[in-house]
């Protein structure tokens, strides 16, 4: 079994599936970062783990509060600094094409999904 990646059959009722998308990009960048050019782990590849955990925060926090908004809108930030941090490396060649698309396609989901809470917000605040 890898050591980056959980095998969990199910989620905790305090959970919920953004922050599980979030965790398991986290999980993937990790291993993916690893392969970096050492004098970029400590620069590029701390910087997007560092927005990844910063992301992840965020989430949580936003999923406690009664007024969830600016929060969802500062993860939405975040996660458009992730990828535009992983474009870089992948321009860099420091991330493999596969690799690449894995976390783009991870990135993606955890976006609709962060979209689809933004839009559902707005929607409640309508009413």
């Amino acid at each position: 079994m890898d050591k980056f990646k959980t095998e969990t059959k199910y989620i905790r009722d305090d959970e919920f599936i953004l922050q599980k998308a979030v965790e398991d990009f986290m999980y993937e960048s990790s291993r993916i970062m690893l392969k970096f050019p050492k004098h970029e782990k400590f620069v590029l590849a701390a910087k997007i783990r560092t927005l990844t955990y910063d992301l992840l925060e965020l989430i949580i926090r936003a999923n406690k509060r009664y007024h969830k908004k600016t929060t969802i809108q500062d993860a939405d930030i975040t996660l458009g600094c992730i990828k535009s941090f992983l474009v870089v490396a992948y321009e860099l060649r420091y991330v493999a094409p596969k690799d690449y698309n894995l976390m783009v396609e991870q990135l993606s989901t955890v976006g609709k999904l962060l979209g689809g809470w933004m839009k559902w917000v707005k929607e409640i605040k309508m009413r």
